[in-house]
């Protein structure tokens, strides 16, 4: 057999190895069709030394680049990087070592990979270009990390808006010792009225800091503990949706983390030592989880459309009743509520099928967000259900536009470098919080601020000089101050305080509690000197007690709060005929006398002054 030939069968059996993964048939063929005894099958040394050098140092570099490549690219990779003339048959002793040199390599590979997976049996940590693209009927749901973070930030933040707007609803908690809750064993065991202020703070502090990204998985199950807690220990509380707010927040208890799971290639350029693309390094998340927000989204819109198939919705009656402001008059003016009514239930009945499914977002996203933004609109707005619904949306947004959204986070920090103003930040967050806890009234959780104040002062002085305890710290004052922050905003913007005084002095007089009924309409004076009824209560409550001037005081305070009212200066007639000074009684009935003229409704002065005209007098 001549050189020539036997240089292109040792070709033919390197090419075997490169092209499929049945090296070991193949080799064994081209050894049955060359025939003759085994040393002649053997290439001659110094006729391969070139190649088998070549497939050497190719081999050595080949394994060196294994190292920094992530698991996902196997011994797949180290195949596709061989030279199309090294093949098993062409190797000598010093190739054959060289190959067992990278061996371990890949061997390491399908270690790492498998270790990787079944640390993350439920979730999987992908590195955008290292793996082929999920098929699209996969279970778990993929999202990159910018896309979960900021569906995370609007979940969680109303969460924490929800819950403080929850708070002038704990005095009805337990009042008179009554609870029924949804659960019948949790009845003993449902909240008060200072347990659920406290507990709603609570909620809102660990709903702050998992929008800012600063929770583990048990400050998540404690945040749905205490949600469940006090919807289900209640049912005062009977919006639904707090249901499904809670079934979310436990489902995300068990979303992974991107940033504690990042892939090699990731970590690699974190640290500097990676060289990957813009991109390159972008994780991602999978989990079946988000997928199963997803579908309870898809299920609650189902059960919603199958309420709704009755005559009074299909012909547009309970629509008509409930409906209205200039939404209405639109919709009188195009296509009636009778088919809008039965449009509500077709949108609902797609989005059960879509909301889910990844590749359904283009009918899923516009109908959705539109259908939550026509109910946020009108005035059939329940709570911050529509918000709610919208925050979840988010997951549904395309990669594009969520990496513009992304885009201004990053000119953020190259504007203002978190590092340059960490301590100072630290610093200011507790002293600006301890402040404003000054200026914070009853009954926002103040005990709660205090404590996580306390907990922050603690760290700071523990952590001492440590670049990375202060760090952690830093994470942990900027939630605080951003509770507490929050906290001030919505009690100074809205009525939340007052309206706690009002629903507790309101409940304890119709119970004939006049003591604790007493307690609430001083404090709803004290936070609200402006309101009427403040006042009239306390009036009213303190001339019952015997203290008639006090209590003729306060019902002057409250004549003067409302001057279209009459009810203060009814009330100020009785006492003053009861107390048999029936000469400031009468006085004051003149006063509520002419009153009730100088304020007589508007349509009924216009209605007189038609009728005057009709008969030929001045209107």
């Amino acid at each position: 057999m001549s050189q020539r030939r036997k240089k292109s069968r040792g070709a033919a059996g390197s090419k075997a190895l490169v092209a499929g993964p049945k090296p070991a048939r193949q080799a064994t063929k081209a050894k049955q069709r060359g025939g003759g005894n085994a040393r002649a099958k053997q290439p001659r040394p110094h006729g391969s030394t070139g190649a088998a050098s070549r497939a050497s140092s190719e081999l050595s570099s080949s394994s060196q680049q294994l190292e920094r490549q992530p698991a996902d690219a196997g011994a797949s990779s180290l195949e596709r990087q061989l030279p199309a003339g090294a093949g098993a048959s062409s190797l000598g002793p010093q190739d054959t070592a060289a190959a067992s040199s990278a061996a371990p390599a890949v061997s390491a590979a399908s270690a790492a990979r498998a270790e990787a997976r079944a640390a993350t049996p439920s979730a999987e940590v992908r590195v955008h270009g290292a793996r082929a693209a999920v098929a699209p009927w996969a279970w778990p749901l993929e999202v990159s990390a910018r896309k979960l973070a900021l569906a995370r930030f609007a979940l969680f933040a109303l969460v924490a808006l929800d819950a403080i707007l929850q708070l002038p609803h704990a005095p009805r908690y337990g009042a008179g010792g009554f609870a029924l809750a949804h659960v019948p064993w949790l009845s003993a065991l449902g909240p008060g009225r200072d347990s659920f202020v406290i507990a709603q703070g609570l909620i809102s502090a660990l709903a702050v800091a998992a929008a800012l990204g600063l929770t583990s998985r048990a400050a998540m199950l404690a945040l749905s503990g205490l949600y469940g807690w006090c919807y289900f220990g209640s049912q005062l509380d009977s919006y639904q949706h707090h249901y499904l707010v809670w079934i979310v927040v436990t489902l995300w208890a068990f979303v992974p983390a991107p940033a504690a799971q990042r892939a090699p290639a990731a970590r690699g350029r974190e640290d500097g030592s990676g060289d990957s693309q813009a991109d390159g390094g972008l994780a991602s998340v999978r989990s079946v989880a988000l997928r199963l927000v997803l579908l309870q989204l898809g299920i609650m819109y189902l059960w919603a459309a199958v309420a709704k198939l009755d005559a009074r919705w299909i012909d547009g009656t309970a629509m008509s009743q409930q409906l209205r402001g200039a939404l209405r008059d639109w919709i009188d003016a195009t296509m009636g509520v009778a088919v809008a009514s039965r449009l509500v239930i077709v949108v609902e009945l797609v989005l059960a099928v879509t909301v889910w499914r990844a590749r359904a977002w283009r009918w899923a996203l516009p109908l959705g967000v539109s259908l939550h933004a026509v109910i946020a609109v009108s005035r059939l707005e329940i709570g911050l259900f529509s918000y709610l619904m919208m925050a979840l949306y988010v997951l549904l947004l395309p990669e594009p536009l969520v990496a513009r959204l992304a885009g201004l986070g990053r000119w953020w920090r190259r504007r203002w470098p978190w590092r340059a103003w960490r301590r100072g930040l630290v610093l200011g967050l507790v002293a600006s919080a301890a402040a404003l806890l000054l200026l914070v009234r009853p009954p926002l959780p103040a005990r709660v601020a205090v404590g996580m104040l306390a907990v922050v002062v603690l760290l700071l002085w523990r952590a001492g000089k440590d670049a990375a305890a202060l760090a952690r710290v830093g994470r942990a004052a900027l939630a605080a101050g951003v509770t507490v922050a929050l906290w001030l905003v919505v009690d100074l913007g809205a009525d939340v305080c007052a309206d706690y005084y009002r629903y507790w002095g309101g409940a304890a007089r119709r119970l004939g509690d006049e003591a604790q009924a007493e307690r609430a309409y001083r404090g709803l004076v004290e936070v609200s000197p402006d309101q009427e009824l403040g006042h009239f209560h306390l009036g009213r409550l303190l001339i019952r007690r015997g203290e008639l001037e006090q209590g003729l005081a306060a019902l002057r305070e409250a004549e003067r709060l409302a001057p279209r009212s009459t009810r203060a200066l009814t009330e100020q007639a009785r006492a003053l005929t009861a107390a048999g000074r029936s000469q400031d009684a009468a006085e004051v009935a003149q006063r509520a006398r002419r009153r009730e003229r100088s304020e007589q409704p508007r349509e009924d002065r216009e209605q007189t002054g038609e009728r005057s005209g009709l008969d030929g007098g001045a209107p």
